[in-house]
């Protein structure tokens, strides 16, 4: 498993994979973190899959919380500054990781995202694109295929984000299930005053989709959820 260089290291991100769906996906996701990444912390939430774990920390859900309550949980366990949500349906490509830190140098920058493609290997999304207006918010991944940029949103498949800016905002809203979690917490980082970067140099894949039917059981009440804490914003 990939672990930082000793226990007292401190790790230069700290990994959070909620575990829920197929366990191969899982054991992909590992694996292309062993071979593309060094000095991190992995810490998986297993979502009630009653699973064996080998990681860095592991908690065991006793039923599926929700992508959103793993990502808080997986928050209080982690021990770097920079936190980075990531499905279980993807396999990050190789030197993903230091062009998504590197935007941290700029304290202005909260949050950043990688380029994500799908697994033959076409665009699946750059980013978010948010609007608002007329009662609504809303978000749409954007399809372009942009170089590196200001963004209003990054994706929750994959995203980087400073601790100390998600803990002061209270992690990600536990009242949505498995959508619109992402553009939430992207517009609550933005109303604090920070900067969402994408990375076109970083890279990772993924299916989409793959946690199954779980995946859609609340659209309409995470749509509505969003307009109420943000359509009027």
């Amino acid at each position: 498993m990939v672990r930082c260089l000793s226990q007292a290291v401190k790790p230069v991100a700290s990994v959070i994979i909620p575990a829920f769906g197929e366990r191969s996906l899982l054991d992909k996701c590992l694996d292309a973190l062993q071979h593309h990444t060094t000095d991190i912390e992995v810490i998986v939430i297993d979502n009630g899959m009653g699973w064996d774990i080998t990681a860095d920390a592991v908690v065991h859900n006793p039923e599926n919380k929700c992508y959103a309550v793993a990502c808080n949980q997986g928050s209080t366990l982690a021990h770097s500054d920079i936190l980075v949500m990531l499905n279980m349906d993807t396999e990050v490509q190789p030197d993903w990781l230091p062009p998504l830190l590197a935007p941290f140098d700029d304290p202005e920058i909260a949050m950043t995202g990688p380029r994500i493609v799908h697994p033959a290997g076409d665009l699946q999304t750059a980013g978010i694109r948010t609007w608002h207006g007329g009662g609504s918010a809303g978000g749409e991944e954007i399809k372009q295929d942009l170089p590196t940029r200001d963004v209003d949103g990054v994706t929750g498949a994959c995203m980087c984000v400073r601790k100390s800016v998600y803990d002061a905002l209270g992690g990600m809203h536990a009242g949505y299930w498995a959508g619109n979690d992402d553009v939430d917490l992207c517009l609550a980082v933005r109303e604090a005053g920070y900067r969402i970067r994408y990375v076109q140099e970083s890279q990772i894949q993924h299916i989409e989709g793959a946690s199954g039917a779980a995946r859609w059981v609340r659209v309409h009440e995470n749509v509505a959820l969003l307009n109420q804490r943000w359509g009027n914003r």
